[in-house]
């Protein structure tokens, strides 16, 4: 919960206060609790901002078509999208392990730029007025795209998370906390915990479904977190113990299954993106009939 207070302070300090027209992806009946985080941890060991853009993203993932419509109508005058200002969240922009997210956010400023050519150029307008189509059908293309690569972006988030716990883990399992300066428990509280809740929180009902599509692949995810974590408290012995036993049992699932994460999840990406860009089509026909 602090690293989304962290990261909502952040989004609101790079983009500012300004009303937008995204949702803002809440339950009903939450949001009226006092809750305090006076105690609260204020960074997270690996993903100081991977994990904590979740909800961040999901709510961007919940906008209707015609808000998105809106938004691009009101970009169209900045020429700043959206896609345009984010950056890598699980690495340093620039290095190898931000190449993942990198590609996605490459391919999803390349849709908004055309979406916002579309708009923007007089050429392409007078073109698309003598076919008697407005830009928003153009635009209602590529709106599934951009759904599915939120999605997308989510899950290289989760995959970078695994792949940087499971690492620091085995690490700190054969080096010591000591000299690595991870203790296992930080692993698990600040990693492998919020990891399950997130993977969790992906399959409610308020979620979009694109979102709640990617929950339900990700839930290998979520019972590896929780088996590990459940089954590590429940050894009868001292704490180091627990934790030294749920963190193997931790590294070693997430070895066996090694081809899920990097092979059918990558695809299961390819295949939705091709899956909306399919029916991408059926959108811009609603938006051409005015419906």
């Amino acid at each position: 919960m602090s690293a989304y207070i962290l990261e909502a302070d952040r989004q609101l300090l790079v983009y500012g206060t300004s009303t937008s027209t995204t949702p803002t992806n809440t339950p009903a009946g939450e949001g009226d609790e006092n809750v305090s985080f006076s105690g609260a941890s204020t960074s997270v060991l690996l993903t100081p901002r991977g994990l904590a853009a979740v909800p961040l993203l999901c709510a961007a993932a919940s906008e209707s078509r015609k808000a998105y419509l809106a938004r691009l109508g009101n970009t169209a005058h900045s020429g700043n999208g959206w896609w345009m200002r984010q950056e890598p969240l699980c690495s340093d922009p620039g290095s190898l392990a931000a190449l993942p997210e990198l590609i996605v956010l490459t391919l999803a400023v390349f849709i908004e730029k055309a979406s916002l050519y579309v708009q923007m150029d007089p050429g392409i307008r007078r073109l698309l007025d003598g076919l008697h189509v407005g830009p928003g059908v153009i635009q209602s293309l590529v709106w599934p795209m951009h759904n599915v690569l939120l999605a997308v972006w989510m899950l290289v988030i989760f995959l970078s998370t695994l792949t940087g716990s499971a690492l620091v883990t085995l690490k700190t399992m054969f080096l010591g906390s000591n000299r690595t300066g991870v203790s296992l428990e930080s692993v698990f509280s600040q990693e492998i915990r919020p990891c399950k809740n997130c993977a969790a929180s992906l399959v409610e009902a308020h979620q979009a479904a694109s979102v709640r599509l990617l929950g339900l692949a990700l839930y290998p995810l979520g019972f590896l977190c929780n088996l590990s974590d459940t089954l590590g408290t429940r050894i009868a012995s001292n704490s180091g113990t627990q934790l030294f036993a749920a963190s193997g049992i931790y590294v070693a699932c997430a070895a066996m299954f090694w081809w899920y994460w990097f092979f059918v999840l990558p695809w299961t990406a390819v295949v939705g993106l091709t899956i909306a860009f399919n029916t991408g089509w059926c959108f811009g026909l609603i938006e051409l009939a005015g419906i």
